[in-house]
């Protein structure tokens, strides 16, 4: 399995891991020792490249938030997207460019209202729809707390 060099809660993995012939495990860039990767990093640690890129995902994506139409029909209109879906008052669709491996902009619109957020491009059309529901469900509860 790969190993990387990767400082958790940074969005971006520092370098994979190879193995000298003298069995020390390095930076494949550069040739850094782990000590010397911590001495740059602070915070770093080898572990698999998987493990540090679902971190790195983990982190990337963010909670819907509301955005009005304008923002909404620009970035339909301007924006390069893909997979647009639309299931009765409900449409949303992906910027085709990533921001960091499968973690892309979302836009959705919901009955009335327009949303973003960041997640994964595979993302289905109805589990976009239902993440905008449960923060507006969210959003209704914690205002009703405040008043």
């Amino acid at each position: 399995m790969k190993k990387a060099f990767y400082v958790p809660n940074r969005p971006w993995i520092i370098d994979d891991v190879r193995v000298r012939a003298d069995g020390v495990e390095v930076s494949e860039i550069h040739g850094l020792t782990f000590e010397e990767i911590q001495t740059k990093y602070p915070g770093a640690i080898i572990t698999t490249r998987k493990a540090a890129m679902d971190a790195i995902e983990a982190l990337c994506k963010t909670v819907p938030r509301q955005i009005d139409a304008v923002d909404y029909y620009y970035a339909k209109i301007a924006l390069k997207h893909t997979s647009p879906e639309r299931n009765g008052d409900n449409e949303s669709f992906k910027l085709s460019e990533k921001t960091n491996e499968r973690v892309t902009i979302i836009y959705a619109k919901v009955g009335e209202s327009y949303w973003t957020f960041r997640d994964v491009l595979e993302m289905s059309h109805d589990d976009i729809a239902e993440r905008v529901r449960h923060t507006l469900k969210t959003n209704s509860l914690n205002q009703e707390k405040v008043a």
